[in-house]
């Protein structure tokens, strides 16, 4: 990584490969292209924040104009409600790039690592973390390309709507079945310009989901990983204070057995040892 001079990425517990892959390091890296002062990636977040915010107000729309349909209201409703969340995560990687990298920053081995124990501890979790993070964004980018193949497997399959006028009108399957303002007879003959509409709508949605979903991911594993870390120096700590103070005793009774040998008297040889037990 390159945020902070001679960070080496086998030291942080993010995936920082796969960050790169999906556009979370781009975001937060103060060192990105800008145009007009800002930085490029900002301005294509915030460009696709509005695209979806489009589209989600046109989904929102056909739950109330298909009102009387519950089995398409029910999943629209999900839809909805997990890319508003979405569209949340992205203003937030907008607004606050400077609070998310700095404790990206925190969570490495200088932070999190005590001895040799501690390094060995964060080494684990961060495999764990790479290995579980690859799989999460794999399996939601599957879940996608299975949503967007569907429909274009099953071509002759037709959502049968009861518009509010008590016509029923017939659109093809698509990716999420958002509601466009245009004729049942035009979506089906244009069905591939709204099908790509659908596809870039779910790409954005999936993508900066898991983009903010990863930092999440990471923190989470970052702070398990040192509680851990304190468990274990607080579990071994009255065994180090016991081991310290069998030495001490074992040096007072050398340091004893010297002063006899040698006649000393003060405390000289004592002081010169330092000794102290608690």
């Amino acid at each position: 990584m390159k945020w902070k001079d001679g960070y080496d990425e086998r030291n942080t517990m993010l995936n920082v490969k796969l960050s790169k892959t999906i556009g979370l390091y781009q975001i937060l890296d103060p060192k990105s292209p800008r145009t007009f002062g800002y930085n490029v990636y900002h301005v294509i977040a915030t460009v696709l924040l509005a695209y979806e915010m489009v589209v989600l107000s046109l989904s929102l729309t056909g739950i109330y104009y298909w009102i009387s349909n519950l089995s398409y209201m029910a999943p629209q409703i999900g839809y909805s409600t997990n890319v508003l969340c979405t569209c949340y995560k992205i203003w937030l990687l907008i607004q606050h790039p400077g609070r998310l990298r700095s404790c990206i920053e925190v969570a490495c081995i200088d932070f999190m690592a005590t001895g040799r124990f501690g390094a060995a501890l964060f080494r684990r979790t961060r495999a764990k973390t790479i290995r579980v993070t690859r799989a999460y964004v794999m399996m939601g980018f599957l879940i996608l390309s299975m949503y967007i193949v569907t429909p274009l497997v099953f071509n002759d399959n037709y959502l049968l709507l009861k518009g509010p006028d008590g016509v029923r009108h017939q659109y093809h399957l698509s990716v999420f079945n958002v509601f466009f303002p245009v004729t049942s007879a035009a979506y089906n003959r244009f069905f591939m310009l709204f099908h790509v509409f659908e596809i870039v709508f779910g790409y954005v949605w999936v993508v900066y989901s898991h983009v903010f979903d990863l930092f999440v991911v990471t923190m989470c594993y970052a702070i398990s990983c040192q509680l851990n870390t304190i468990g274990v120096v607080f579990a071994t700590l009255g065994q180090k204070m016991a081991d310290y103070r069998g030495e001490c005793k074992t040096t007072i009774t050398r340091v004893h057995n010297d002063r006899e040998t040698t006649g000393c008297r003060g405390s000289t040889l004592c002081i010169k040892r330092n000794l102290f037990c608690p």
